[in-house]
Parts: structure tokens; C-alpha cells; sequence
């Protein structure tokens, strides 16, 4: 691009704007990468193409411009409306379908009364109409995760071998799916000291395109006490 304003082979945000003269030469111009939800400020260039311009979803050929190609190509009457759509989260469409603040301050709340933080009921698919779930999530559930279920808190378990090793059983969501959240798999003997279990043993049972059965055995063999735990944090 003969005005260097940035690199081929790089991924940018390129704003066009034609300005139309009537019975004069058309205007465009050209912003790279400017701020979103912005002003676009002082263009990176300004040509008056005329009859020259052409502009397709794969093709635009000004001057200023060169060859390239859109992976996303929007249109309006002015830069916010054409503001480039930004993925939403699981967690966010999750707060939209259920009504709560998009910023997440009510993630923690318990608004059935049922002691199960509503962040909890999207991570582990508490809400719907099947087993383990609920409709709302001011309906009580507090339901726990059958060994071959789909939906319901983490359940814990013992080998049938003496000196066995916790395992803690749990629902998780894909992390291709864009889950928005972590899952962090924790480990007490004193319910006071938790610990991410360092080389645990992971068995996962996939369910659908969404959803899996993660089973973990911790790496503490046969401690006095045992407790375990699934620390679930939106990101």
C-alpha cells in the first residue's frame, strides 16, 4: 500500500466511507483500524476514484487500498452503526436469556432460595426441562449429578479399593462452545487449605455438542480427610 499505513499479510479493521457529490467526484476514504465505539478521527487517506471505484465483499480495488481479502464486510450510514459485531460469551447470552445484569453482579446470587449461585446453574446446565433441571432460576434446584446424567451439581466418590482417592464428578461446557467461564477442580484435607490437584486422573464423557461428564481422581492417596470441590469463575 503506497501510504505504508499498515502491513500486507497483518488483520486489521478497515472503515470506508464514500461521500457522495452530486455532479462532482465522488470522495472516499479510508480509516485503519480505528477505535471502536469511537470517533473515527483524521483518515489514514482520501482519494477521489470516480468512475474507478469498485468495492465487492472479496474484491475492493481503490488506489489506496490495494488487493485483499474481507472476512466480515458490514454497510450503513455512519461508523457506529457498522461497528464490528463483537462474539458474546455463553455466561453473556446466559445473563440476556435470564434477565440479569450483563456485568455479572448478580452471578452469585440465589434468587430461589436453594443455595445454588445462578452461575452455577449455566455451568453445570441446570436450567431447562430434563432431568436435573429447572425452568427458571427461581425455581428451586438443587439437584446433584446422577453417575450417568447430563445436568446437576458435582457429585463425590470413592473407588471400591481401601485407601481409595477422592473423585469428584461434574458436568462441564465445552470450552469450544466459548463458555465465558473456568472450571477449577479442588482438593482439601481441612476443608480450610484448597489446592488445584497438581496430576490428577481425568475421565470425559462427551454428551453433546455442548456439554461433557468430567470424572477427576485426585493425586492424594489416602489422606485423613478428604474434601473436593469445582470452583467455577467467569472471565
Amino acid at each position: 500500500v503506497s501510504t505504508g499505513v499498515f502491513t500486507a499479510n497483518t488483520t486489521a479493521l478497515l472503515v470506508v466511507r464514500v461521500t457522495f457529490a452530486a455532479g462532482a467526484t465522488d470522495t472516499v476514504s479510508l480509516w485503519v483500524n480505528p477505535p471502536l465505539g469511537g470517533t473515527l478521527g483524521t483518515p489514514a487517506a482520501t482519494v477521489t476514484p470516480g468512475a474507478d471505484w469498485t468495492f465487492g465483499s472479496l474484491n475492493p480495488r481503490p488506489a489506496i487500498m490495494g488487493a485483499m481479502t474481507f472476512d466480515e464486510v458490514r454497510m450503513g450510514t455512519t461508523y457506529a452503526a457498522v461497528t464490528p459485531y463483537t462474539a458474546t460469551t455463553g455466561v453473556q447470552s446466559f445473563r440476556s436469556t435470564f434477565g440479569l445484569p450483563s456485568d455479572g453482579s448478580q452471578d452469585l446470587l440465589t434468587p430461589a432460595g436453594d443455595g445454588v449461585q445462578n452461575l452455577l446453574k449455566y455451568a453445570f446446565n441446570m436450567l431447562g426441562s430434563s432431568t436435573g433441571q429447572a425452568s427458571t432460576l427461581a425455581t428451586p434446584n438443587a439437584s446433584v449429578l446422577s453417575p450417568s446424567g447430563s445436568a446437576g451439581l458435582p457429585f463425590a466418590s470413592l473407588l471400591p479399593a481401601p485407601g481409595s482417592p477422592l473423585q469428584l464428578t461434574y458436568i462441564r461446557r465445552k470450552s469450544a462452545t466459548t463458555t465465558g467461564i473456568t472450571y477449577a477442580v479442588e482438593f482439601s484435607e481441612n476443608l480450610v487449605d484448597w489446592t488445584t490437584n497438581e496430576s490428577p486422573t481425568e475421565s470425559i464423557t462427551n454428551l453433546d455438542a455442548t456439554f461433557e461428564r468430567v470424572t477427576t481422581t485426585s493425586s492424594i492417596v489416602s489422606p485423613a480427610k478428604s474434601f473436593g470441590r469445582v470452583r467455577v469463575s467467569a472471565q
